[in-house]
């Protein structure tokens, strides 16, 4: 969440409430952040593709 944090308050207002205004685009940021994360941190990565499973269908493999 503090790469989230981190992005929101680095972009523009505008760009923000595109964000924090529906449920779906707060969704895949945070998936995204997730993932930016686990990348960065972990030893074992794992694809944007799992993720697009684990969304059920919600977000593609591209969007994240």
């Amino acid at each position: 969440m503090e790469l989230v944090d981190r992005f929101l308050s680095s972009c523009s207002q505008k760009a923000s409430q595109y964000y924090l205004d529906e449920r779906e685009n707060f969704q895949l940021l945070v998936v995204a952040a997730y993932y930016v994360s686990v990348k960065t941190m972990e030893q074992v990565a794992f694809g944007s593709d799992l993720l697009a499973l684990l969304s059920n269908g919600s977000y593609t493999k591209e969007e994240i």
